[in-house]
């Protein structure tokens, strides 16, 4: 059954949006519910996290440009909660979590989630008019790239502390790098600044270079401290050499975004990483495996609902319209229900948990938009 460009907005605007928009809002503390049930209820919470918030303030502002009554309330609402709980007036960014009354956990800094912060920050900027939000993202983007950075070995340090001095130890991650590629390039759609591009530029570069494994055409998950591969003395060595298909989509949809803002793509990554995904990445029913090993043997049969999504991205923006049509009927059927998504499926089929989390949301909607915007274009 196909699904047209129509229907997947209007999924997004009477089904997805809404839903967390009324079930998702603590009436009785402070901020947002990390986890849904199935009925709308929140799931157990100690604490809520910085990454929560701004994937609700992104999708929550996308529901204002969409028409989703009362987005724009619920969007500014995020915008304040993130200001007001988290922001640090003192250091500047803001505070990994909080306590659902609003009182500042974790005051460290973390890079992957400053990037989601630069992200819906400047969605909200674009789709309210918002100039001082734009201006919050790119001081944002400013502050967080330049005190995390590593002038040693490119790229950002994973995090640091309340002041931003950075934290050294531990293993080297490309996922914060790949998620500050989506929201440089953001950044530069919105401001037009070459800088943005330019550090975008930077992290491709580095992407191509200590990321991907040219043998393989696979994308590594954890490094040493100077981008060096991982060995079983190192780490462990059951996760050593996992990767993961839903970021290899996820880099092939960056790096087409990143050609088209007129970056300097490295074009001959993204094939490798996207026929590596093809072959070696889906189950039996084509649904995108959670984890598999450099030889492309499966690691992890069970399949998270956020890599479907990253595949209907890549097929997007490659303009494969026919499996993306036949990725989306998967995911609807499979992952679906009633007000909301399921989170993961086992080997099965099955759902492997009742829970809907908040940061999922970002994905479905992104997921659904880019799809859309394809579908569109025929």
């Amino acid at each position: 059954m196909a699904r047209t460009a129509e229907a997947l907005e209007a999924h997004l605007r009477d089904d997805v949006i809404p839903w967390w928009l009324d079930h998702g809002v603590d009436p009785d503390g402070c901020g947002f519910h990390e986890t849904l049930w199935p009925d709308g209820s929140p799931g157990p919470e100690s604490e809520r996290r910085l990454r929560t918030v701004t994937r609700l303030l992104y999708a929550f502002s996308v529901g204002t440009r969409l028409g989703v009554p009362g987005a724009e309330a619920g969007a500014a609402a995020a915008l304040e909660h993130l200001r007001r709980v988290h922001g640090d007036a003192e250091h500047g960014g803001f505070f990994r979590t909080a306590s659902p009354a609003g009182v500042p956990l974790d005051r460290s800094k973390d890079a992957y989630d400053h990037a989601f912060a630069v992200l819906a920050l400047t969605e909200h900027a674009a789709s309210h008019n918002n100039d001082s939000a734009l201006e919050l993202a790119a001081e944002t983007a400013a502050l967080a790239t330049s005190r995390l950075a590593d002038e040693a070995h490119g790229g950002y340090f994973e995090s640091g502390s309340e002041d931003w001095t950075p934290h050294r130890t531990g293993p080297r991650h490309q996922n914060p790098h790949m998620h500050w590629v989506e929201a440089l390039l953001s950044l530069h759609a919105s401001t037009g600044a070459a800088r943005w591009l330019e550090a975008a530029d930077a992290l491709v570069a580095l992407c191509s270079e200590r990321f991907v494994d040219a043998r393989t055409g696979t994308l590594g998950e954890r490094f040493g401290s100077s981008w060096e591969p991982l060995d079983s003395s190192g780490a462990d060595p059951a996760t050593v050499d996992l990767v993961e298909p839903g970021h290899h989509y996820e880099w092939v949809w960056l790096l087409a975004r990143h050609a088209a803002a007129g970056g300097r793509a490295n074009s001959t990554i993204a094939e490798p990483l996207f026929a590596f995904a093809e072959a070696h990445g889906l189950a039996p029913s084509g649904r995108v495996l959670d984890a598999v090993r450099r030889d492309g043997q499966p690691a992890l049969r069970t399949q998270r609902l956020w890599p479907q999504t990253e595949r209907m991205k890549a097929l997007g923006a490659r303009g494969d319209l026919r499996a993306l049509d036949t990725c989306l009927e998967l995911t609807f059927r499979a992952y679906a229900t009633p007000g909301g998504w399921r989170e993961q499926l086992g080997p099965d089929g099955a759902p492997t948990e009742a829970r809907q989390r908040a940061t999922s949301v970002y994905h479905v909607v992104l997921g659904l938009l880019e799809a859309r915007d394809a579908l569109t274009k025929t």
